[in-house]
């Protein structure tokens, strides 16, 4: 079991940089810990299992078992509507409980998207007030509360909140005195102060497949991030999943982890700050977590007596699937299928049709294709990066777990998930491009954009990010950004015809209005 598990970790046993903690325990007892890499490259200090990482999302599930704490002694109900908590915070008409923010069904749009349009970076110097107050801005929501499942941190932040308000302590001091120290987690905390001093710190790194770079972390937001652990630590809460000592297990099961009906009748996955599955009929719950170069991975079993913890500070193993490896490995089920790219395999490749804009109609998902010094190059945070041709016409992105087919459409293996997009076509619309050229400005985020037109090219510029080039999808549309993450415009019209604004579409941003000012 040792070695097979060893397997899934060769980038971090033979790599000399950014790597990993892990812990697995099973029936009680620990069978695997291990650590990887550095903590930090710089000064090639090792993570040992001390080494205390952000684990980023991970976070919500103690957010919520905070108000779960509160709910048992009176100081709130999350069936109530959160206007009674924090009507402040709302102006939005529809009526929102405090479980549906929880559950992640409220419809709130996601402050980081919203605060990026506004025109921040996720590099700057960012506080808990910065996120409170652009929800507060929003007059519209995703979609109708219990609508459909759709992730957002904003829904955290909120719920912070209310627990801050209501007990007169900040979310760290109260997580501190009625989790972590019940609990004997004598190295979590939650940060709310990017300059606090952290001994035995983890750093993070991106990896863009041949070299790492610095992953800087400058907020002090929390709720829905921010906290700190180990995995030793966090296999302690890990186990409040199967005899709660915090709250009643009839809390735990009937309010926190009750599994919400959506309005079209089905059952969401998640609820309670965490995802609820099955394995092979083995039952889960699990979470994950991303901020800037860390990445964590937190899983139960509840019948099997199984947990897994995973924490990374970088991302060129995805932990999700290797923690499902060592479970499928622990509880002696078989290997799982792997996808790749054997259906759009060719023997070659002509280097001249690559180059392009390659979209998903379903998702929105985009790549921007290059060549830059003769070598095909993807789009990654801004940056041209190579793809390495490992042959015919297959190319992969380094040592990370991306790999392309090029053909008649393309096809993209990122973490095991097979994905196809077409390449949109060039110069449609360069009869008309000026209708869109203008000022643009949305109160909701405070936020403005200029759409330019240059040499029969659509351009979306900001004062603040670098010029991005407008890719026509169909009609209105428009797609821009690429690698992880994506993003849309779709103009609309008067009644006469002419352009008054946009509607801006993202991952966890739906019809945000832009009007044309000019």
């Amino acid at each position: 079991m040792q070695k097979r598990i060893d397997e899934l970790f060769k980038l971090w046993n033979e790599n000399e940089g950014a790597g990993g903690q892990l812990l697995v325990t099973y029936k009680g007892e620990t069978i695997l810990e291990k650590c990887y890499g550095y903590a930090n490259i710089e000064t090639g200090t090792p993570i040992t299992p001390d080494t205390v990482f952000h684990v980023a999302s991970v976070t919500k599930q103690i957010t919520v078992m905070c108000a779960m704490i509160l709910q048992e002694r009176g100081l709130l109900n999350v069936e109530d509507d959160v206007r009674e908590y924090i009507p402040d915070l709302i102006s939005f008409p529809q009526p929102m409980k405090l479980k549906n923010m929880m559950n992640n069904i409220s419809g709130l749009r996601d402050q980081w998207e919203l605060l990026q349009l506004s025109g921040r970076k996720m590099e700057d110097a960012l506080v808990q007030t910065d996120t409170r107050n652009i929800i507060a801005r929003q007059t519209g929501l995703n979609f109708e509360p219990c609508e459909k499942y759709m992730y957002s941190n904003s829904n955290f932040t909120l719920l912070a909140t209310i627990i801050e308000r209501l007990s007169g302590m900040t979310l760290p001091e109260f997580a501190k005195k009625n989790i972590f120290e019940p609990l004997g987690m004598e190295k979590t905390f939650i940060r709310d102060d990017f300059r606090m001093l952290v001994p035995n710190r983890a750093y993070s790194y991106h990896d863009d497949g041949y070299n790492y770079t610095n992953g800087v972390l400058t907020f002090g937001v929390y709720g829905s991030t921010s906290l700190h652990t180990t995995c030793r630590d966090f296999t302690k809460w890990l186990w409040q999943f199967k005899n709660p000592t915090l709250i009643s297990k009839e809390t735990m099961d009937n309010v926190m982890l009750d599994r919400p009906t959506l309005l079209d009748g089905t059952v969401s996955n998640y609820a309670g700050g965490v995802k609820h599955d099955w394995l092979e009929g083995h039952r889960f719950v699990n979470h994950g977590g991303a901020n800037a170069g860390f990445r964590t991975f937190s899983i139960i079993f509840p019948e099997d007596d199984l947990t897994i913890v995973l924490l990374a500070n970088t991302y060129n193993i995805p932990t999700e699937p290797v923690c499902m490896d060592i479970a499928r490995i622990v509880l002696g089920l078989p290997e799982r299928q792997l996808n790749n790219l054997d259906a759009y395999k060719a023997d070659s490749v002509d280097m001249d049709a690559i180059e392009g804009y390659y979209y998903n109609d379903a998702s929105g998902a985009s790549y921007d294709i290059q060549m830059h010094d003769g070598e095909i190059c993807v789009n990654y945070e801004g940056k041209w990066v190579k793809l390495t041709h490992i042959g015919g016409n297959l190319f992969k992105m380094g040592r990370r777990n991306i790999t392309f087919a090029f053909g008649e459409q393309c096809a993209v293996n990122q973490e095991n998930n097979v994905m196809t997009l077409r390449k949109l076509e060039k110069d449609v619309y360069p009869d008309y491009a000026y209708d869109y050229e203008g000022f643009y400005f949305s109160d909701e985020v405070n936020g403005q954009f200029y759409v330019v037109e240059e040499d029969g090219k659509l351009f979306l510029e900001h004062f603040r990010f670098d010029r991005e080039e407008l890719h026509w999808v169909k009609g209105d549309k428009f797609s821009y950004g690429s690698m992880e993450g994506w993003q849309e415009i779709v103009f609309t019209r008067g009644s006469g015809g002419e352009v008054i604004g946009f509607v801006h579409n993202s991952g966890r941003v739906q019809n945000l209005p832009f009007s044309k000012v000019e």
